[in-house]
């Protein structure tokens, strides 16, 4: 998975000018909050980041059900 990543990332870089703009912009974000906190928050930013996103996954598909099962209720 990272390897495939990887490529893609890579592809992305080369054929999109706007994706390599916004991936350089993100890569100096991290590295200046690196380098400010080290190792062990850059990495608990990163995990809060990914958890919270796919917390808000989660509760949209929760609502969603939630908006199906009343609607068949509502038959």
């Amino acid at each position: 998975m990272i390897v495939i990543g990887y490529f893609l990332f890579q592809f992305a870089y080369d054929k999109f000018p706007a994706f390599a703009t916004a991936a350089d912009d993100v890569i100096k974000l991290v590295k200046s909050f690196y380098a400010e906190y080290g190792l062990w928050a850059t990495i608990g930013a990163i995990g809060f980041i990914c958890m919270a996103v796919w917390a808000l996954g989660e509760e949209l598909k929760r609502k969603e059900r939630w908006k199906e099962a009343m609607k068949e209720m509502m038959k």
